[in-house]
């Protein structure tokens, strides 16, 4: 299940609602302490998999951004994303092609999957067309478009 967690007290609300697995798909570096409590079995949860933190290209600044100028920078970020045990990579707004292209890259040399939210410089015809990856909808609305992408 598509979730957002703000607070661990959200997770056994989702397990005793029948929920066993949840994706966070705003990933933080809380989210990873939390993970670390579920395994040491302090934290009641269904299965949890969480995102990196966004990862947005160079004209998207924000508190919760990790902000990609370079190629090598976005290698280095998800490589980053990798060794903390992030579950997958998630992107956001204002990704180049190039940026967007060397994530998919690393991520797949790293087994992880990518979470994509695309933008008008990165459209969703180009990542269901890119030839290295697998994509599927997830969510899909007026306003907001979700792309699974798988690297494995």
């Amino acid at each position: 299940m598509h979730v957002h967690v703000w607070d661990e007290c959200e997770l056994g609300l989702y397990l005793a609602s029948g929920v066993t697995a949840v994706r966070n798909l705003w990933g933080l570096p809380m989210h990873l302490r939390m993970k670390d409590k579920i395994g040491q079995g302090e934290i009641l949860s269904p299965a949890f998999y969480t995102s990196s933190p966004k990862l947005t290209g160079p004209d998207y600044a924000g508190d919760d951004n990790l902000q990609l100028t370079s190629v090598e920078e976005a290698r280095e970020k998800v490589a980053s994303c990798a060794e903390r045990s992030y579950d997958l990579i998630k992107t956001y707004n204002g990704l180049t092609p190039p940026l967007f292209e060397a994530i998919l890259a690393e991520s797949r040399q790293r087994g992880l999957d990518v979470v994509a939210h695309p933008s008008a410089s990165c459209p969703t015809m180009r990542i269901s067309a890119s030839p290295s990856a697998r994509s599927s909808m997830s969510r899909t609305s007026s306003s907001s478009r979700w792309i699974t992408i798988w690297t494995r």
